[in-house]
């Protein structure tokens, strides 16, 4: 995996403060996770395409995109199951199943999650 970020402003800044030498390695984690919560969500309602370029990979060259049924049945899948703004305790699930599998992923999240609230207690005072 190759991962890029931003090197200068207000983010990168905190994120270099907060996780050093870990900065990449924690945006790995949490693309990790983001990802098993689009599929899990996309798996329980049985839809078979993981990301929407294998959607547009699998439609004809010259598709009708607007009333093409595959594109019609992701977007309604999307709206039926609140995809763009999931519920907290199916994002936690899935995320507990990653983390389960990866003893590391615990250790970061949980280092990572500490740091945060540190620092948002040290903002406020």
């Amino acid at each position: 995996m190759q991962v890029s970020l931003p090197a200068h402003g207000c983010v990168a800044y905190a994120e270099n403060r907060l996780l050093g030498g870990k900065r990449v390695s924690w945006s790995e984690v949490r693309m990790q996770l983001g990802d098993a919560e689009k599929q899990r969500r996309m798996k329980d309602v049985g839809y078979s395409f993981n990301t929407p370029i294998q959607l547009r990979d699998a439609l004809p060259r010259k598709a009708d995109i607007i009333n093409e049924p595959r594109v019609v049945s992701d977007i309604a899948c999307k709206r039926k199951t609140d995809h763009l703004n999931l519920a907290d305790e199916d994002r936690a699930q899935a995320q507990r199943e990653v983390v389960g599998d990866n003893g590391r992923l615990l250790a970061e999240w949980t280092s990572v999650r500490r740091q945060k609230r540190t620092a948002e207690r040290g903002l406020k005072a």
